[in-house]
């Protein structure tokens, strides 16, 4: 009994991928289907932005990587290779309690918005609370903090046709 029982729970555990241990993924029309913890994260290059969430009135230091960056590392066109059909790509970013927004593929390429949009991992120089994170994204030109989500899950890339 033991056995089938071990055997049982290898056949369900292992047959399907295990991916507790993201923190972020990003799928849908990718090249390459990427899955993110803090860890791999943390060693992306970084950028910051000091910002002011008007609706709480406080002002944030953000550090996070930049949202191109991993669209780059998924096989996203960006910079001098996003022109024509591929402006018709969005991204949706996803949170886990299942709150979603939209960022067109122009905002989040700093090459053609003048603007980087991140993933933060810190604010004020300490690692995002739980009830904010592990990430936010942040979109620093946005004069609300309504597209910043917190307790960012996934990425969804999603070329409009």
């Amino acid at each position: 009994m033991r056995r089938s029982v071990a055997v049982l729970f290898l056949l369900v555990f292992a047959a399907a991928p295990v991916f507790a241990a993201d923190a972020l993924v990003v799928k849908g029309d990718v090249a390459r289907e990427l899955h993110l913890t803090l860890a791999m994260l943390r060693e992306l290059p970084h950028v910051e932005a000091t910002v002011t969430d008007a609706h709480h009135g406080e002002t944030i230091a953000f550090r996070g990587v930049s949202l191109s960056v991993l669209l780059e590392r998924a096989g996203v066109a960006l910079g001098e290779h996003l022109r024509g059909k591929e402006l018709a790509t969005c991204i949706v970013a996803e949170a886990s309690d299942g709150y979603r927004v939209v960022l067109s593929i122009g905002e989040a390429d700093p090459k053609l918005s003048g603007s980087d949009v991140f993933i933060a991992d810190t604010a004020n120089g300490k690692p995002i609370d739980d009830k904010s994170g592990p990430l936010r994204l942040v979109v620093p030109r946005d004069l609300r903090p309504a597209r910043w989500v917190r307790s960012l899950t996934a990425l969804r890339v999603v070329k409009v046709r």
